[in-house]
Parts: structure tokens; C-alpha cells; sequence
């Protein structure tokens, strides 16, 4: 007996295969945008040494210039009932922003002794704000949840988040092949960009709705230490000297102030967005004759995605269902330890075999909201492993 035809299938369950004709809208128009950016750069440096000290200044000048098209998405309008999601309102969208920096820089090290070197810096940089945080595409969806409607806005007037960097270092190498680093450092930024979720006031355009979108906050801080160690073992004896170690371990402390109109003025320092307390890599490697070969393991601590709580008191706040810790605070990324190995062997001149395990752990991706108790979604990737051959004409 021949299996069923499609068209055979579609009659039998045409749901199956109905055009969900509103999200494929909102989804087209919403990914169109025009964004032309422009960055312009240039540098002095100067580098001078006294002895055992080197001493290294410059300024670094950096200008943007950058227009966008975009557009505005309305999938409901009470005051006219010719909208909706099916038929929504969409019209185009232009806007422009520049800047324009002078940033500073001056390092300082001295060598303590052969191996050893101590590092004083201040510096002055900027991050960018990503290109889809700026395009003005505006998408008002009154039906959509889980929040009582939502308005996905681009932010085309973010600034550049600007820093004024203060680092320490001190480094050791190792003979013949090794290095070990420690250091503090302090991170003041203003203009922070980070995602926000509040409500739209009363009085404003889709008042009480959900607005999404990314903001320039007054200031934050990143404070932290790190250490680091790497080194090839090629010292020891026999096959022992192919064993090698890669390995780096941080912690930092942030916090950032709100602006006074976010949810009525959140009073808490919550940590900077995708900063996560605690991270480190740990590798191993070995290295010798034909075979090679490198083992990692990664964590990040749990850390912000967007900030979504909306500020009612300090006794609230604290409050653990009704807090920042309960189902309507802050969504977060869960905590992720992954382990990752790969390896290969030359069997001849450009010929060889490789074969590698990526996510070995089964770790899972995902978000919760305040607490772990609280997911919004967990997703499970199993491990990825590959092995193959590969030849290269090219020398080695």
C-alpha cells in the first residue's frame, strides 16, 4: 500500500498546514531595517622608558555617524477597528544618531625582576550599542503574553557606554614556556545600556502595556579580581612533556542606578546585565608527535538577562514572593558548566583524524524569573560529537 500523498494528508488535517498569516506579518516587517553606520578613528601614542620602567600614553579619537529605517508595527488600535493583527498598521520609520570621543589612556610597568612585571593602567574606551537595540522598528502587540500586551521598541538615542578603566596587574613567566597573572580592576561606566521591561504610564500612547526596550542608565561599576596560568609542562620527562594547562578564574561585583522614570524608580543595585559573578575556564592540552589533543571546562554563574521588576518599596523589594527574588523580578540566565573535548592524529603529511565532544555535561539553556523556582524555559541540546578525516595540501 502506498503511503499517503501531501495533498491526501492536508485534506485529512488542513489545521495542520493553516498560514498563521499575523505572526508572518509582524515577523517580515519587523526584521526589515536600513542601518547605515559610519565609525571614524584615529591615534597618537607615545611610548618612553626609564630603566626598568616603560611608561605608554596615547589618546585614541573615535566618531559615528548612523542613519536607519525601520518599521512601526500596530496590531490594534481602538480608534480604528480596521486594525488588527491580520491587517495591521505599518508604516516606515527614519531616524539618525552620531558621537563623537576623545579617550585617554596611560600604562605604566616596571620590571620587578628578569620574569616578573608589574602593570598600572587607566584608560578610557567605549561599547557600542548593538545595531539591533538601535533600529527604531516599533511592534505594539495589546494581545500578546504572558504580560497584559507588549510594545518592542528600538532605541535609535542610546549612547555609547563610556568607562574609565583602572587595572593592576602583576605577571610571572615561566622557562621556557609558561605565564602567571593576577590582578584587580575597577570599571566606572556611565551611560550603561541594559534591557529593561516597565510599564507605558498612564496618560502615554498603549498606556499599561509592557514596554521592551534598551536603555542608557546614569551609571554602574564592575569591580573584580583574576587570576590566570598557563604553561607548557615540556620540562618533565619522556611523554609527560606534552602535558599542558590553560586556565582562568574571575570574580566581579557590579551594580548600576536606574533612571528616575523606570517603574517609579528602582532603589536597588541590581548587578550589570550578563555579568555574572563567577567565571572560569579550565583547559588541558597535550601536545606530542603525532597526537594532539585539548580538554575544556567553562562556568558562568547564573546572571541578568533583562530587568523586569517594577519598584514598588524597600519592604517589598525584599520580599520573596513579591520581590526581586519572586516570579515578577528579573529574568535570568541559568547558571551553565560545560565540558568540551577534542582531539586529532596525523597519520601522514596533510592527512589526519579528528574527532571531538562538544556539551559532554547535557548542561541545559535557559531563563528563569527571580528565582529558580520560577522558569520560563529550559532547553536541552545532549551532547554533539563528530569524528572525520581531513587532508590539506597546504604544509603543516
Amino acid at each position: 500500500m502506498r503511503p499517503p500523498t501531501l495533498a491526501a494528508t492536508n485534506r485529512s488535517n488542513p489545521a495542520q498546514f493553516a498560514p498563521d498569516v499575523a505572526t508572518d506579518i509582524r515577523r517580515s516587517a519587523g526584521a526589515f531595517f536600513d542601518a547605515n553606520e559610519r565609525i571614524y578613528a584615529g591615534y597618537l601614542q607615545n611610548v618612553i622608558s626609564f630603566g626598568k620602567l616603560r611608561l605608554q600614553t596615547g589618546v585614541r579619537f573615535d566618531a559615528s555617524d548612523t542613519g536607519f529605517l525601520a518599521n512601526r508595527i500596530v496590531t490594534s488600535d481602538p480608534s480604528d477597528p480596521a486594525i488588527t493583527p491580520t491587517t495591521p498598521r505599518i508604516t516606515p520609520n527614519r531616524q539618525s544618531a552620531g558621537y563623537f570621543n576623545a579617550l585617554p589612556s596611560v600604562q605604566a610597568q616596571y620590571q620587578l625582576d628578569k620574569n616578573t612585571n608589574l602593570r598600572a593602567n587607566f584608560s578610557q574606551g567605549i561599547a557600542r550599542p548593538n545595531i539591533g537595540d538601535l533600529v527604531p522598528t516599533t511592534i505594539v502587540d495589546p494581545n500578546a503574553s504572558p504580560f497584559p500586551g507588549v510594545v518592542i521598541e528600538g532605541n535609535p538615542n542610546l549612547k555609547p557606554t563610556k568607562a574609565n578603566n583602572y587595572d593592576i596587574l602583576i605577571e610571572h613567566f615561566f622557562q621556557p614556556l609558561g605565564i602567571l597573572q593576577g590582578g584587580y580592576f575597577y570599571k566606572q561606566l556611565s551611560d550603561p545600556i541594559y534591557p529593561t521591561a516597565s510599564t507605558i504610564p498612564a496618560g502615554q500612547p498603549n498606556a499599561g502595556l509592557r514596554l521592551l526596550q534598551s536603555i542608557n542608565g546614569p551609571s554602574a561599576h564592575i569591580q573584580g579580581i583574576e587570576v590566570s596560568w598557563e604553561q607548557r609542562f615540556s620540562f618533565l620527562p619522556g611523554l609527560l612533556s606534552g602535558f599542558g594547562v590553560s586556565a582562568n578564574y574571575s570574580y566581579t561585583q557590579s551594580g548600576v542606578t536606574f533612571p528616575s522614570t523606570f517603574d517609579g524608580g528602582r532603589i536597588d543595585n541590581a548587578p550589570l546585565s550578563r555579568q555574572a559573578p563567577n567565571t572560569w575556564n579550565a583547559g588541558f592540552t597535550y601536545d606530542k608527535a603525532r597526537f594532539s589533543m585539548r580538554f575544556a571546562a567553562s562556568h558562568n554563574d547564573a546572571n541578568i538577562q533583562f530587568y523586569n521588576y517594577s519598584h514598588v518599596d524597600a519592604a517589598t523589594d525584599r520580599d520573596p514572593i513579591l520581590g526581586l527574588k519572586g516570579p515578577g523580578g528579573d529574568v535570568y540566565f541559568y547558571a551553565h558548566t560545560q565540558f568540551d573535548i577534542q582531539g586529532s592524529y596525523r597519520i601522514a603529511k596533510g592527512f589526519r583524524f579528528e574527532a571531538s565532544g562538544l556539551n559532554l555535561s547535557n548542561e541545559a539553556f535557559g531563563f528563569y524569573q527571580g528565582s529558580t523556582i520560577y522558569p520560563i524555559q529550559r532547553e536541552f541540546y545532549k551532547p554533539t560529537v563528530s569524528f572525520g578525516f581531513r587532508w590539506t595540501s597546504s604544509p603543516e
